[in-house]
């Protein structure tokens, strides 16, 4: 082989490796946002727990099988999603489908947990951060089962109320305090209603709120503490609505 050839040989395979190394690798631009949900989530540790939220697009942005695995940014030692599950739901409107993401989490410390949102891990290696909403996970200690949350409704249409109907197991004590936020309650040391309605709006200012409360009961010697089901507030409302309030606030940065 001549000198000549050997150093177009030469000079070629330095031009391939230069132009691969300064390749880029190709960023996804991702139009899919989630519904702006900020939520208070009080639990009780080492216990499942599910919560849904919902992604709208007007083109699929992937497929639901293409998902390996879901975290909340910022607590993936703390808060463990163990499973997920993805449904594409019905048309939301006219322009927009959507995705109804079942998330199955677990605290795995007490104390004061937040988080802006989720990662979704792809197959194809790539990390999508999705904001969400301001998330604050209480976690406290086992529910003492003193209070029936069960008749409280699971959704309702009005973001800016939370409606709660408690009933107590047993009439030896009462309830004293209701969290519905960090460091936000209603209450009084001789005891509040089983039954009535929070204002949010002072507090929350995103179209739907998920509130999951801590009920702080006493009798006459011990504080006991215990757990609303959760509620869904404003999620009955127009899609509409929701997507409008949600689109440019919860758009991911690519």
């Amino acid at each position: 082989m001549s000198n000549k050839i050997k150093f177009l040989v030469v000079a070629s395979l330095i031009l391939t490796i230069i132009t691969s190394c300064s390749e880029k690798p190709k960023i996804k631009n991702h139009s899919e946002f989630f519904a702006w949900m900020d939520a208070y989530i009080a639990v009780e540790e080492n216990v499942t727990n599910s919560i849904a939220v919902t992604m709208f697009f007007d083109k699929v942005p992937y497929a639901p099988d293409e998902i390996t695995n879901i975290s909340f940014i910022g607590l993936q030692d703390k808060i463990i999603i163990d499973e997920f599950q993805v449904i594409q739901n019905q048309q939301a409107t006219s322009n927009y489908s959507s995705y109804v993401l079942t998330l199955n989490y677990k605290a795995l410390d007490r104390g004061i947990f937040q988080t802006p949102g989720i990662t979704i891990n792809m197959k194809s290696k790539e990390k999508i951060q999705y904001p969400i909403g301001n998330w604050t996970f209480d976690v406290d200690a086992p529910d003492a089962g003193n209070v029936d949350t069960w008749s409280s409704p699971a959704a309702s249409s009005n973001g800016s109320e939370f409606a709660y109907q408690y009933s107590a197991n047993n009439s030896s004590g009462n309830v004293k305090k209701i969290y519905y936020g960090n460091g936000l309650y209603i209450g009084t040391e001789k005891g509040i209603e089983l039954s009535g309605i929070i204002n949010l709006k002072d507090h929350y200012s995103s179209p739907v709120v998920y509130i999951k409360t801590k009920i702080i009961y006493f009798d006459t010697e011990n504080d006991y503490v215990n757990y609303g089901k959760g509620t869904y507030c404003g999620a009955l409302n127009e899609a509409e609505e929701i997507i409008l309030k949600s689109r440019d606030h919860n758009k991911v940065v690519n």
